[in-house]
């Protein structure tokens, strides 16, 4: 198979310009995130990446480091999750990581965080250093159209997670970690939603590559393009969203799994069909059931997904009682 990836001569500097088309999902992210950082003099980058190295450890404990154990770590007396599904799997280790969604994994950690891991890390996290507000889309250059979903998503986790750390604060009569814990659910889903959307994305987009393929490109079909989405792409995602409803994961992150089940149905049949017929029949199948499943995937996730907030609104408020009923 002819690799398609371009080799960036530069590792460090402002990041290169590169066809947004020439690269796979992980690294379209990795050169977002790259020039979002243009300009940068050296040693503040150095300090910003030490920082960024410290952030992590405090969050996510061992969780980076010991990716097979399942349950939780301890660090500096908060406990953080070290659930990983792309390591728990029994393919993580005969196949590629799926190319867009290497962030899947940490997404899953941070749903499985305890709701009094939760507290002590937003009570030693400044205002202005939330975890939200450092995320970007994943899937599309941030700012333009296709980014809109992820971007809203973040937008809506970033203010929910500055009313935990400024707002909170200055209750009186109330300590924060009240309205902390009612927001802490809403924290859950929208993790599980941006996961969700993880997944949606790179379904239409594979859809919308095969299908140029098809009208503009029929040599590419054999040779590179249709072969590197399914066995770069799609396949290993597919394995990736069945991990989801793994019994360690957080609930919110299972039901997610379970709404994906649509998706690694679709990539396990399409998988079967290529074995016996090769990637113009996989691929025609694949398009074709996409078209036919649209109204699944904009329709009804959307509803479970505004289902979702709801419950976790109503659960926040279970959350609250109950810190509350400790306080006094």
């Amino acid at each position: 198979m002819t690799n398609v990836r371009p080799t960036f001569k530069s590792m460090n500097g402002d990041a290169p310009s590169v066809h947004s088309h020439n690269v796979s999902l992980s690294e379209k992210a990795k050169l977002n995130a790259w020039k979002s950082k243009s300009g940068i003099p050296q040693v503040e980058a150095m300090n910003a990446y030490n920082s960024e190295c410290d952030r992590q450890i405090r969050v996510y404990g061992k969780s980076l480091q010991s990716v097979n154990s399942i349950g939780s770590s301890s660090y500096s007396g908060v406990t953080t999750p070290t659930n990983t599904p792309a390591a728990t799997s029994s393919d993580s280790t005969n196949s590629p990581s799926p190319s867009g969604f290497d962030a899947i994994p940490l997404i899953c950690a941070a749903a499985g965080e305890t709701r009094t891991a939760y507290l002590e890390r937003l009570k030693a996290t400044p205002s202005n250093r939330g975890w939200w507000a450092k995320q970007e889309p994943l899937c599309a250059d941030p700012g333009t159209l296709l980014s809109f979903p992820e971007s809203v998503v973040i937008g809506i986790a970033t203010k929910n997670e500055s009313i935990s750390l400024v707002v909170a604060p200055l209750l009186f009569g109330l300590l924060p970690s009240v309205l902390r814990s009612f927001l802490w659910p809403l924290h859950n889903v929208l993790l599980s939603i941006w996961i969700a959307l993880i997944f949606v994305s790179t379904l239409v987009g594979s859809t919308f590559l095969i299908i140029k393929s098809f009208l503009f490109g029929s040599k590419r079909m054999e040779g590179v393009l249709v072969p590197t989405i399914f066995l770069q792409e799609l396949f290993p995602s597919s394995r990736l969203a069945s991990t989801l409803c793994e019994p360690h994961q957080a609930i919110s992150i299972r039901l997610c799994g379970l709404a994906l089940i649509p998706f690694s149905a679709i990539c396990d049949l399409t998988e079967r069909v290529i074995e016996k017929s090769g990637y113009v029949a996989g691929g025609l199948l694949y398009v074709f059931i996409n078209f036919m499943t649209w109204w699944y995937w904009f329709c009804v996730l959307p509803w479970v997904a505004l289902c979702g907030i709801g419950i976790s609104l109503a659960a926040g408020c279970c959350f609250a009682l109950i810190d509350f009923s400790g306080i006094v």
